[in-house]
């Protein structure tokens, strides 16, 4: 055990140096390929540091360099002649249009953020209405309990009916709220809309509450951030930050909310009400660090077992299963997958994270591939929302949220699909026809972030 450990902390270790490569070249961790690479450093070292005694088998980590290098290779390859480092370059000029296209649509994107936030909130409202609870319930804290506990039965049970398509229409509601909630916080003008960027996440919050399924607020956090580091691109190509002492607090924050909200969700499921010494016995369990830590052990035993003799390619079932689901094509069942690993004794886990997925889909020469492409183009879409070319924005935030997964790819969820679809026809509609002005102008922020 403990020479696999060693065996698989060079390949993590190199991840991290590849990382810093990207970051150097790339001028910016929002650089696509710098940000993946980031993002799967910590992905990887952090289970290892934090849960030695999971089982992992080094190959599996050494796939996961290569596919994260396959992303660096795709994205320089699509910067190759342009210099990325902010410092040795002038600022980026900017398309006309485009900057005053969205100075003057920002009341624009209040109103949209308004009706999909009221769409979002309107999905928990039908749901609780549908199961046969009254509004009632939401006013104490065992009626919640008896609610999240009643649906989280229901999800599991073999009886399991999804919620009808006019109820599913809704939940779009849940996924786009916080891309505009993001796009609206970098590109904020007042206290008001720093208020409002928030709420964006509230629908995410209420299914939470009332399904105790933790999902919904992961993804929308992650739709939120990816949001609002697109726009931040497009408002400050000379570069952001990231990593200032304020944000380094708020990231911080964010990973303790989730650490609580893991264990809110977990004890509701169990039908007792969140009070502080069965929170603390419930994290101070395996059960956080299975959950949290385990997809690499997940990942690379079954790579170790399965990955090569893998020879038909799904062509997409992995990566967008629900629309595959929906089309008829290839079913989705609930937890995408149903095998599972024991990580510890008695506790089991199916996060294989995203490299399954794209292995299932593509095979493995057919992913690096696959990855290779990704790069390139979210590279490609970088330079442009840098140069003020607004449509490509939705692609960048695709590229954001991708490196968000880890376990599976996000896009396996119809309503997110749909959702990041609302948000390029919003972003099209608002950056015109015309990509760049015929002459550099002034690239002044047209946000205040630092």
């Amino acid at each position: 055990m403990a020479d696999h450990w060693v065996a698989a902390f060079v390949p993590a270790l190199l991840l991290a140096l590849l990382a810093a490569r990207a970051r150097v070249r790339g001028g910016s961790w929002l650089e696509p390929s710098a940000l993946f690479a980031l993002a799967w450093s910590l992905y990887v070292l952090l289970p290892l540091l934090l849960a030695p005694d999971f089982e992992v088998w080094p190959g599996g980590v050494w796939w996961i360099l290569l596919s994260v290098y396959s992303v660096c290779c795709g994205s320089w390859w699509a910067g190759r002649g342009k210099d990325r480092v902010p410092g040795q370059q002038p600022r980026a000029s900017r398309s006309t249009f485009a900057l005053r296209a969205i100075k003057s649509q920002i009341s624009g994107l209040r109103i949209v953020l308004v009706i999909t936030l009221l769409c979002g909130l309107l999905y928990s409202l039908v749901a609780i209405l549908n199961f046969g609870f009254g509004l009632g319930t939401l006013f104490s804290t065992e009626g919640i309990v008896e609610l999240a506990r009643a649906f989280s039965v229901d999800r599991y049970s073999e009886a399991y009916v999804p919620p009808g398509f006019l109820v599913q229409v809704w939940l779009i509601g849940v996924y786009a709220a916080p891309i505009f909630g993001g796009l609206l916080f970098s590109a904020r003008r007042n206290k008001a809309d720093v208020f409002l960027s928030i709420s964006s996440i509230v629908p995410a919050f209420s299914v939470f509450l009332i399904q105790t399924a933790r999902a919904p607020v992961v993804l929308a956090l992650s739709l939120w951030v990816s949001g609002s580091f697109a726009q931040s691109v497009f408002s400050h190509p000379e570069g952001v930050r990231i990593f200032s002492k304020k944000r380094t607090y708020a990231l911080l924050a964010l990973a303790l909310f989730l650490v609580v909200i893991f264990g809110v969700g977990q004890v509701m499921r169990g039908g007792r009400a969140p009070e502080v010494e069965v929170m603390q016995d419930m994290l101070l369990s395996d059960t956080p660090r299975v959950f949290m830590l385990g997809h690499i052990s997940v990942f690379t035993r079954w790579f170790h077992e399965t990955a090569f003799s893998l020879t038909s390619p799904a062509l997409g079932a992995y990566s967008v299963a629900g629309l595959f689901d929906q089309l008829g094509i290839h079913p989705r069942p609930l937890g995408l997958y149903l095998d599972f690993y024991e990580i510890v004794p008695g506790m089991v886990s199916n996060i294989f994270t995203v490299f399954r997925g794209f292995i299932e889909d593509f095979t493995l020469p057919g992913s690096l591939l696959f990855l290779f492409l990704v790069g390139m183009y979210a590279g490609r879409a970088y330079d442009r929302v840098r140069e003020g070319d607004l449509r490509y924005a939705p692609v960048l935030i695709a590229a954001y949220a991708f490196s968000g997964s880890y376990g599976v790819s996000i896009f396996n969820y119809n309503s997110i699909l749909f959702s990041w679809l609302i948000a390029a026809i919003y972003l099209r509609t608002v950056s015109g026809h015309k990509s760049q002005s015929t002459r550099p102008v002034s690239s002044a922020p047209v946000t205040g972030m630092a």
